[in-house]
């Protein structure tokens, strides 16, 4: 699976670190490609495929935990010599009540089945001098019970590198829109293949007066307006910054 933050596609035969980036020559040209990713950008007629290359394809990943959003542990005491805590569970989100319910039975359930001694439960949802690992244990019992795909959330984005300047983006050409054309076209193919949020935006050179500033984007009400509808983000990466990391990695 992909990394919480991740590229997992890049138009690219760029040296980085003393080795080539490129590691997939199957569409016949060589990319970057993790081999989590199966490639969606093609076109196929009669068992031939014809392939389409966006620039990169940024992932961000996360998965939300239940005891990170909906059932919350406030820990009062640890007590590191005995390995015991104190704790208090509090419901936060309704939805999860069930959860809530079987987590707290579960722990005083352990405590009545005798392989817990010293540990006492108050009001359901108060524990004093319990074990952690059995806290633990309980813990992702319950998380790997009540996991499901909706709390994976996916944040794709389609990034197109434009060597252009920024007025460019301001009214209609030829150019923009058949680029706008092609970047909505990557972006249905991703979505029908990667369900999760697609993002979009082109990237282009900029120079900066602080080579700390790693870019920033252009006001999207200023934009044409079928830039703008189409929701893609215009990026103006500070230049001095990539060219310093490209040639300190290359």
């Amino acid at each position: 699976a992909f990394s919480a933050f991740d590229v997992i596609y890049a138009d690219t035969n760029i040296m980085f670190n003393g080795k080539r980036v490129a590691n997939d020559w199957s569409t016949g040209h060589s990319i970057f490609r993790q081999i989590d990713f199966d490639n969606p950008f093609f076109v196929e007629f009669r068992n031939n495929k014809r392939w389409m290359r966006p620039d990169c394809i940024h992932f961000y990943g996360e998965t939300k935990k239940i005891f990170d959003e909906a059932i919350k542990i406030d820990i009062k005491n640890q007590y590191k010599s005995s390995g015991r805590l104190d704790f208090d569970v509090h419901l936060h989100d309704k939805s999860k009540k069930d959860a809530y319910n079987g987590f707290c039975s579960n722990l005083k359930q352990a405590m009545t089945n005798g392989k817990i001694r010293g540990a006492t439960a108050k009001r359901d949802n108060i524990f004093k001098n319990y074990p952690e690992l059995e806290f633990e244990k309980q813990k992702k019992c319950i998380e790997e019970k009540h996991k499901t795909g909706s709390e994976r959330c996916s944040v794709y984005t389609l990034l197109d590198w434009k060597y252009m300047d920024s007025s460019s983006f301001l009214k209609s050409s030829k150019k923009i829109e058949q680029d706008v054309s092609k970047q909505l076209c990557y972006e249905v193919i991703l979505q029908k293949n990667k369900p999760g949020f697609i993002g979009n935006q082109f990237v282009i050179p900029c120079f900066y007066p602080s080579d700390g500033d790693i870019g920033s984007y252009i006001d999207k009400k200023t934009l044409y307006h079928r830039i703008f509808e189409s929701n893609i983000d215009v990026f103006q990466a500070n230049f001095a910054k990539i060219q310093e990391i490209y040639l300190n990695h290359a």
